[in-house]
């Protein structure tokens, strides 16, 4: 009799819990309105200032409720910026300003260096950073500081993915901005042809999606892997724009888990110094439900069991120090951190 009326209050309360997730998820359709929008009018009066190009992504522009949301991220390119190719690849459409040759990290797929072909058709901005044949993403990061300063943008250096945190200067987005500064690739790289032709169990994302994907803009950052020696001379490659377009499409349920997991990874994983990265992050939250939205039906399952799942999906990565990037599952995105790490979050999650 005991059991009985344990289960039943257990079930009670995930019913509750559900539906209080499905309540802060309301105006998720009217938050990514706002937020085109809001790009838009930003892409406007950016212009004014500056010939950029800017694409707006992150927590905010995904829809996500305001209480999660932290910082806008902005990817910012710019006129003068060569366009990367891939080896295998043509030249089509390349800008004026020239391009860059990738070189792809075997170790790490999703990091790269920038063999600079033809010095004399880059930009004089761009050939200031190039060195020893290369350009060096830390020493490109510092040439463009006084550009933006000279937008009005009051400029502070970070580290990690972003290259600067800029202060608003507008009333249209009245946070701060992380901005990563970034070169377009010419195509997506061939390492994420996989990506478009992998068998999917749950049939998500569909084949129209997937060409909707597959004509949006790729780009490179100038960020190293954090466990390689040469990261001065690295850059990642960036999908935020794919993922942004995914979770636009992703399902409710899964984008209710998705909340979830960011409001209990903010209240148990802060990190105790700001200055180094956590272990757990939102865009491993996001990477696992893109994972999941794939393998498993949410008609299946209610909004407790899917989060559990994804919650066990995580778990199991950690205990095998390996969490596959989306895009390019052959990146290990927690690979570089050590296995006690490993061990000591996935016995948090759990």
């Amino acid at each position: 009799m005991s059991d009985s009326i344990d289960r039943k209050t257990n079930q009670a309360m995930e019913r509750l819990a559900g539906s209080i997730i499905e309540f802060i998820a309301v105006g998720r359709s009217l938050r990514i309105i706002e937020a085109n929008v809001g790009q838009q009018t930003f892409n406007c009066l950016s212009k004014v200032c500056l010939p950029n190009e800017n694409i707006m992504s992150g927590s905010m522009f995904e829809g996500m409720p305001d209480n999660l949301c932290g910082d806008v991220d902005q990817m910012m390119t710019k006129p003068i910026f060569p366009v990367v190719r891939w080896p295998s690849q043509a030249v089509v459409n390349i800008h004026e300003c020239g391009y860059v040759m990738a070189e792809p990290n075997p170790s790490n797929p999703a990091y790269l260096k920038l063999k600079v072909v033809d010095k004399d058709i880059l930009h004089e901005d761009v050939r200031i950073t190039v060195d020893n044949g290369y350009m060096k993403s830390t020493d490109f990061i510092d040439a463009l500081h006084h550009d933006l300063k000279k937008g009005g943008i009051r400029v502070y250096k970070t580290e990690g993915p972003s290259n600067v945190s800029a202060a608003p200067i507008d009333s249209i987005l009245k946070t701060t901005r992380d901005v990563v500064v970034c070169l377009k690739c010419q195509s997506w790289p061939p390492i994420t042809d996989d990506f478009f032709t992998r068998e999917r169990l749950n049939k998500w994302p569909s084949q129209d999606l997937l060409n909707t994907i597959s004509d949006l803009d790729c780009f490179v950052v100038p960020i190293g892997h954090p466990g390689t020696d040469s990261k001065d001379n690295e850059w990642r490659l960036s999908f935020s724009v794919a993922e942004k377009k995914l979770i636009h499409e992703m399902c409710e349920p899964y984008f209710n888990c998705m909340i979830a997991l960011k409001a209990l990874k903010n209240k148990h994983f802060v990190p105790s110094d700001p200055d180094k990265p956590t272990s757990f992050c939102s865009y491993f939250i996001k990477t696992a439900c893109l994972w999941m939205c794939e393998t498993f039906p949410n008609n299946d399952y209610s909004l407790m069991d899917l989060i559990r799942k994804i919650l066990d999906w995580l778990i199991d990565c950690y205990q095998q120090k390996k969490l596959p990037h989306y895009f390019i599952p052959r990146q290990n995105l927690i690979g570089h951190h050590s296995r006690e790490l490993c061990e000591e979050t996935g016995i948090k999650l759990g």
